[in-house]
């Protein structure tokens, strides 16, 4: 019944493409359907079933093929506002990055040499949208990031592996962007195994990689780490830790396997 449901979804409408709207209501189902809260290694994921997906990938028919299809036929250069683009390119990104997966699952990261023999995925060209195709570094790098200048951008987008930010089971949707990053932000940042981690006594401040693989953006957009996390640190005491300054920082590893549901604890 769940999936008769899920093929009844009714596909995005001219007029709605006219208007410049892009119809997220396939992804949305897709993204119920095929996402699960849980832990990996005792780490806080939304874990992604690519072995399901991946038997779809050949029926032009199933779900995530017409969602692929969504993105291909819609042209991005229709939506007007800022949160409708942000919005979109975001939600681009992470079914890109979910693609990449499918495209040579099983693999065990995204770094598989299956998907590229130097480990590096990000400038292969994956998901196509309005006639061209993009690769996710192009639209991390080329549009989040080169065009809208926003780093909540890093806690919105998902390379499908554990120590990124977790998966929005959710689409982002322009109406309610900005409240969703902010809880993507709180999220991330309140995560001692993935965001950062306070060690008042000891005087350390030990962050996510990400921070250090885009510490100039941090630094000249943001402020700095501690006025980027202060907005999203859930403790009073903690901010005030922060905002006085003189702790070490340094920075968590990164584990770069994937997120899939086979390997929920």
């Amino acid at each position: 019944l769940l999936w008769i449901a899920l093929m009844a979804t009714p596909s995005p409408s001219a007029a709605a493409h006219r208007m410049g709207h892009f119809d997220t209501t396939r992804y949305a189902a897709l993204l119920r359907a095929h996402t699960r809260a849980g832990t990996i290694g005792g780490v806080q994921v939304v874990a992604v079933d690519y072995g399901a997906l991946a038997s779809q990938a050949g029926d032009p028919e199933s779900l995530y093929r017409r969602v692929l299809a969504d993105f291909a036929r819609f042209d991005p250069a229709t939506l007007r506002s800022r949160a409708a683009k942000q919005a979109f390119w975001m939600n681009a990104y992470n079914i890109g990055a979910i693609k990449l997966v499918v495209d040579h699952y099983p693999v065990d990261s995204i770094t598989s040499r299956k998907i590229n023999l130097l480990g590096s995925p990000w400038k292969k060209d994956v998901l196509q949208v309005g006639g061209k195709v993009r690769s996710l570094d192009g639209i991390e790098h080329g549009i989040l990031l080169g065009e809208f200048k926003d780093l909540r951008t890093h806690w919105a987008i998902v390379c499908a592996s554990v120590s990124c930010p977790s998966l929005r089971r959710e689409p982002f949707e322009p109406e309610r962007l900005d409240a969703q990053l902010a809880e993507q932000g709180r999220d991330f940042w309140n995560d001692p195994r993935k965001g950062a981690r306070m060690d008042r006594q000891g005087n350390r401040l030990e962050v996510t990689r990400i921070h250090k693989f885009f510490r100039e953006q941090f630094e000249e957009w943001g402020g700095g780490i501690a006025k980027v996390m202060e907005p999203y640190v859930a403790k009073p005491a903690d901010r005030a830790w922060l905002a006085r300054g003189g702790w070490k920082l340094e920075t968590f590893d990164y584990d770069w396997s994937l997120n899939d549901t086979r390997r929920l604890d």
